[in-house]
């Protein structure tokens, strides 16, 4: 008895997404599992259909020299981290219904996932010069699908589906500054600040992040006016 593996070839980027359906050789009835312990975080099968589980996916663009990993990331107030695992061989188990059982292996060549353009942007918005709190980019990642986003940084946030400056937040032009309700801030002149751009499925599960950095460019729609007394 040997057991089958058909792919589906499903896109890069989409948690618990099915990757293909097993079959057995033999003529008894039974089920699939995965055999491992170590692979059920990663790996689920229903109906026959093998899947990663919901908050795992497949980058593409991950691993040495982007030879592709599974991800899973973990966000927290202290940034996010991530979990990977190599695409490797997956040994599943079939159980015949009248008793007995028999393994065999899907091997590592036999996945296949399909490629997307991942490329997170941020395009800049039409805003008023020293307005808090204001909206200054929406966000877009190529064919990656998601519902909601978020940001690492300490003075940006998510508002109405738009980029924003955090509560009591401004941008000053003439200065090219970011200046914090304790006015500190952040020089965006030169070559800016790096910070992260999380995107989210449905689910409220990680499907990408990017690291992107943020200079003057991202308010480059902010309308221009003289520095108000109340800056200093």
């Amino acid at each position: 008895m040997s057991i089958n593996f058909t792919s589906l070839s499903p896109s890069e980027h989409d948690n618990g997404v099915a990757l293909g359906s097993l079959s057995s050789s033999g003529a008894e009835v039974g089920s699939f599992d995965v055999y491992w312990d170590n692979q059920k975080d990663l790996f689920r099968i229903v109906d026959d259909v093998l899947y990663l589980t919901d908050h795992w996916h497949y980058d593409a663009d991950a691993g040495t020299n982007g030879s592709g990993q599974y991800r899973s990331y973990t966000p927290s107030s202290d940034g996010i981290s991530w979990s990977s695992f190599a695409v490797a061989d997956l040994t599943v188990k079939y159980t015949q219904t009248s008793g007995g059982n028999n393994w065999g292996v899907v091997e590592s060549s036999d996945f296949s996932f399909a490629n997307v353009n991942e490329t997170i942007t941020l395009s800049s918005l039409a805003v008023e010069a020293f307005d808090y709190g204001a909206q200054v980019a929406s966000v877009a990642a190529g064919d990656v699908e998601f519902s909601t986003f978020g940001t690492t940084s300490n003075f940006l946030t998510v508002e109405n589906g738009a980029l924003a400056l955090s509560s009591g937040t401004y941008y000053n032009p003439n200065s090219q500054r970011i200046v914090l309700s304790d006015n500190s801030y952040y020089d965006l002149s030169g070559e800016g600040i790096t910070t992260g751009i999380t995107l989210y499925d449905e689910n409220e599960k990680v499907v990408a992040y990017e690291s992107l950095a943020i200079n003057h460019n991202l308010f480059s729609n902010v309308t221009l006016s003289n520095t108000p007394h109340y800056v200093g």
